[in-house]
């Protein structure tokens, strides 16, 4: 198969007699986001047997997550997401042969994420919770002219949008309202607007002072009180838990995952 790089409308012209399989094969895709969505798009890929899959995601795996996202454990909690879908999908029985990358970075670095890496691959998959990062993507992909699949969710809805540059709407051709809630994993690993951080905050307060119960999103953080030590020692506890230990274990978790170059599955 001709990789599609500079001409979406090669996705037109594909020999449907072809052998799938053979096809799959020497597809090499970029999946952006290895959370609820994106998670699951790479463990299709992998059974669907495509050649090359390089998956890019910042956000660390959160106790909220493993009710939804199967490909994540108990022990993968703070690990990061694109590297464990990379470390999981690699030693599943079903890969036959995909080479899979992750990358835990930004993807609107445009230095390590320039036009030239987008224009590597035959098809882009965005499984995003970002707008401005749906955007940035967007707008690569546009001016790469590289075919791209848009997904996400929203409460029960959920849609999947396929944009071919110069042939169909691009994803910014429709305008997208701004989001009211925030991803819980993304607000807390890596808060970026003064709202992140006030919803942080309030789902934070619920969990301390609120009614336990075991479908808390916040299951991870053990700064409850426990009704055996006086307030003034709780205080001391939750102020040191929150302003030190908690400071210090993402300071270290964000210094362990910069890197200049990706993780390979070799």
């Amino acid at each position: 198969m001709t990789a599609v790089g500079g001409d979406a409308s090669s996705f037109l012209n594909w020999n449907v007699d072809a052998d799938p399989s053979e096809r799959l094969a020497q597809l090499r895709v970029l999946l952006v986001g290895a959370g609820g969505i994106g998670s699951e798009v790479a463990h299709g890929l992998v059974q669907l047997g495509v050649g090359c899959l390089h998956i890019i995601d910042l956000d660390r795996i959160d106790a909220s997550n493993l009710n939804r996202q199967f490909l994540f454990r108990r022990t993968d909690i703070g690990r990061l997401k694109s590297e464990a879908v990379v470390e999981h999908l690699t030693k599943s029985s079903f890969n036959r042969g995909t080479d899979l990358v992750a990358y835990a970075s930004d993807v609107r670095d445009t230095q390590q994420f320039s036009w030239t890496f987008f224009r590597s691959f035959d098809i882009v998959l965005n499984a995003l919770d970002n707008l401005e990062a749906r955007q940035h993507v967007n707008k690569m992909c546009v001016a790469t002219r590289v075919p791209l699949i848009d997904t996400g969710s929203a409460g029960y809805l959920g849609q999947a949008i396929p944009i071919l540059p110069g042939i169909s709407e691009c994803y910014q051709c429709t305008p997208k309202p701004a989001p009211k809630q925030f991803a819980v994993c993304t607000i807390r690993s890596n808060p970026e607007k003064p709202a992140h951080c006030i919803a942080w905050a309030k789902h934070l307060y619920t969990h301390l002072f609120g009614p336990a119960t075991n479908e808390s999103l916040l299951t991870d953080l053990e700064c409850r009180w426990d009704g055996q030590e006086t307030p003034q020692s709780y205080a001391s506890r939750l102020l040191r838990f929150l302003f030190r230990d908690e400071i210090v274990r993402h300071a270290a978790m964000l210094g362990a995952g910069r890197r200049s170059s990706p993780a390979s599955s070799d």
